[in-house]
């Protein structure tokens, strides 16, 4: 598919929606779980969204189910 044929699949509103997002988001600096599995998983995640896989509610989905499952462990 050329580039240009690809320039308008996006609807206004849909990107209007995904730019609201933008504000929200930011990545921090590794901190003290970076080379841990949960930091992995993060990684992960923060690639897919990057990468298109994930938009920007999916990836908040995504971290609040790890962060619940990471809280219920913390709690065993």
């Amino acid at each position: 598919m050329e580039k240009e044929s690809r320039k308008y699949i996006v609807s206004p509103s849909a990107l209007a929606t995904y730019r609201s997002y933008g504000d929200y988001l930011y990545v921090t600096k590794p901190g003290t779980f970076s080379n841990s599995e949960d930091a992995k998983n993060f990684r992960q995640l923060k690639a897919r969204f990057v990468g298109g896989q994930l938009t920007a509610e999916q990836l908040t989905q995504e971290l609040t189910r790890v962060a619940k499952m990471i809280e219920a462990e913390q709690g065993e």
